[in-house]
């Protein structure tokens, strides 16, 4: 039968030397991430090729060719700086740095996942090498003791030995929910066997989808049927179930929002992962070199930490997300947590400041949590409805006072116009209302509405007249083709005035300007085309005294007014 056999460590120890010829920093911290030359388990290690009894495939993927584990031969977008050489890793002041140049912040951990292909390992240098976590292939395929990995348990018993923290992972053939199914229970016996229990599991169990290589052989829909059926019996026996795929496939075929629901451990060998969802565990590179380990091995960074029984925030690359305890997380919408309010885009990244949605706008504030009340933003003031955190807009009473809010939420000062209404606050936001002098002049604003007064409005019983503008007006006033006089304090006259040397009249109740003749108090007066009263002179046929009043009955010189004070021209006056 053929064989799959492992890099010679011989030829291994050729790629150290040159890495540590060529690159001596990487070399001075080695010590902190160990190189793989000291492995005592020889110079190769050799497996059988994998062959699902179930589907009657050999292995095909980017790391697998005819059944055959060949790493990263698939070229998972790697860029690899120094493709002769193994990579080296090292830790410097909570940062990653590994000998093909790539630079990893952030990540809480890490780790190595492995299979019967590394062989036997010494865990003990593992640990001792910077390794803080391991994800271990428990098999593959369907539920047959023959694909079982025959290196699992020793696996597991060697990194409880040494108080690693694990998770494990299967390989699937699956093409129906049938065999899915048949992998679940695969792994659950395999789980048993050890003696593990889900507190046991400091990581997910992880589904394996890379079986055809660039794409899946089986639809985006069945893919998904065979990943729910499988997480849900993972999930039903207590465990957390996680998704392992590299960036095509999240990006291409693994993009329903049901994937959401159970952690993504993501493969991209480059200098950085490009996936734009969020993600657990970020494999790496796959040909590196770790004590303890024979050959290439598969390295990962770890931005969520060990499994927590319990829900937690977990920060990833700078950018916030939310890990409830099974596996699962907020994604497209909100979420309560903490007895707060907080919002989650499609790839379930926790947002900040202004969002719209359902046709409001909120405001989430540094801590991601959505905004109630008042909130200083930007130079502006805004008012979010306490309970729902919508922005409000328009007039909003809050504590007894009234504000006016723009449509882009901000509160105003000073004048503002709204709905072809005027309202005027002062520098704290709240509405006046009653009299206002204002840039020199007098206006009127609504005690019940606010509103700027503009025409004539009665104030206590007394007329006003607004202008357009709505300033008071003072002195003569023409509306409507009526003249109207008000007085400096903006009271509408009434009844007699004297200004500007003549006297005139005002209609009381109206206030408008007679011209005239005029009856006021049983007496006739005439109040010419400008409204001024006549005195001492004839109108026509009549007489008007020198304070205005007609004369009757009596004679004005030589000519005789009757007691209705028209001139009688036949009348004689006696010497």
């Amino acid at each position: 039968m053929t064989k799959c056999f492992r890099l010679p460590m011989a030829l291994a120890i050729g790629f150290v030397a040159l890495i540590a010829s060529a690159f001596p920093v990487a070399m001075a911290h080695a010590e902190e991430i160990g190189f793989g030359i000291d492995s005592p388990y020889g110079e190769a290690y050799e497996s059988e090729p994998e062959f699902d009894r179930a589907s009657g495939e050999a292995a095909s993927s980017w790391r697998f060719v005819d059944g055959c584990y060949v790493g990263d031969a698939g070229n998972e977008d790697r860029i690899a700086l120094y493709a002769a050489s193994r990579n080296t890793w090292w830790k410097s002041g909570g940062t990653y740095y590994g000998s093909n140049g790539t630079t990893v912040w952030g990540a809480k951990g890490f780790g190595v996942d492995v299979s019967t292909h590394q062989g036997p390992i010494d865990w003990s240098k593992v640990k001792s090498s910077g390794v803080t976590f391991a994800i271990i292939r428990c098999g593959y395929g369907s539920d047959y003791t023959s694909q079982d990995d025959n290196q699992f348990l020793a696996n597991v018993r060697g990194c409880q030995k040494y108080g690693i923290p694990f998770g494990v992972y299967l390989y699937s053939y699956a093409e129906n929910t049938s065999m899915a199914r048949s992998e679940a229970d695969h792994v659950l016996r395999l789980l048993d066997k050890a003696g593990l229990s889900p507190v046991n599991l400091s990581y997910p169990v992880y589904y394996d989808l890379e079986e055809g290589g660039s794409s899946p052989k089986i639809s985006n829909s069945q893919l998904l049927a065979n990943t729910k059926a499988f997480c849900s019996a993972i999930s039903a026996a207590g465990f957390t179930p996680g998704v392992y795929a590299n960036t095509n496939w999240w990006t291409h075929y693994l993009t329903s929002s049901e994937y959401n629901k159970w952690p993504r451990w993501v493969a991209q060998y480059n200098w950085q992962c490009t996936y734009g969802g969020h993600y657990d565990i970020w494999q790496a590179d796959s040909q590196s070199s770790i004590s303890g380990i024979a050959g290439a091995v598969d390295v990962n960074f770890d931005y969520t930490g060990p499994i927590v029984h319990g829900d937690q925030w977990v920060n990833s690359n700078g950018s916030w997300w939310y890990h409830y305890k099974d596996g699962s997380y907020p994604s497209n919408g909100w979420a309560k947590i903490d007895g707060k309010w907080y919002y989650f885009d499609s790839s379930g990244w926790m947002l900040a400041g202004w969002v719209r949605t359902g046709g409001s706008w909120y405001y989430l504030d540094g801590s991601g949590a959505m905004a109630e009340g008042w909130r200083y933003v930007n130079g502006a003031w805004y008012y979010l409805e306490p309970g729902s955190g919508k922005m409000a807009t328009g007039l909003k009473k809050v504590d007894g006072e009234t504000y006016h809010l723009a449509s882009s939420g901000a509160m105003t000062t000073g004048w503002a116009k709204d709905a072809g209404k005027w309202y005027w606050s002062d520098s704290s936001g709240a509405l006046k209302t009653g009299w206002r002098k204002l840039g020199g002049s007098w206006y009127w604003l609504d005690k019940s509405t606010f509103q700027m007064a503009t025409g004539w409005e009665k104030v206590e019983g007394t007329w006003y007249y607004l202008d357009g503008s709505g300033a008071m007006a003072t002195g003569w006033e023409k509306v409507g083709g009526t003249w109207y006089y008000l007085y400096g304090s903006g009271a509408m006259a009434e009844g007699w005035i004297r200004t500007g040397g003549a006297w005139y009249y005002l209609e009381p109740g109206s206030g408008a300007m007679v011209t005239g003749w005029k009856q006021v108090g049983g007496t006739w007066y005439y109040l010419d085309g400008s409204g001024a009263m006549a005195s001492s002179q004839w109108v026509g046929n009549y007489y008007v005294t020198g304070d205005g009043s007609m004369a009757t009955s009596r004679w004005i010189g030589g000519y005789y007014v009757d007691a209705n004070g028209r001139w009688n021209p036949a009348a004689v006056k006696k010497s």
